[in-house]
């Protein structure tokens, strides 16, 4: 939003979202040999809807008119479907 021209308005409360992934890195053990460790981790972050963000401008009003979210974001739709979570769509905040 900021590099768009936008700021949260003041008193909006974001909502958490966690990402989460691995990366491997080879490690060297004692006696020479390599080993490929998998290592998980989490990232936190805050987001907002657009809905409350000012100088937009109007930008992303029409992203997702007319259109069915879970079609519109494809292979992404489909595996949170399948997560089990409940995902709402709509409202003023995210």
């Amino acid at each position: 939003a900021i590099e768009l021209g936008g700021a949260v308005r003041k008193g909006e409360t974001g909502t958490t979202v966690v990402f989460a992934s691995s990366f491997s890195r080879t490690e060297t053990t004692e006696t020479g040999t390599e080993i490929e460790q998998d290592i998980p981790f989490l990232k936190a972050y805050t987001v907002f809807n657009t809905d409350q963000i000012a100088g937009l401008n109007g930008r992303f009003d029409d992203v997702a008119s007319g259109e069915d979210p879970i079609s519109r974001i494809g292979d992404a739709g489909r595996f949170f479907a399948n997560t089990g979570a409940l995902i709402r769509h709509g409202g003023t905040a995210a």
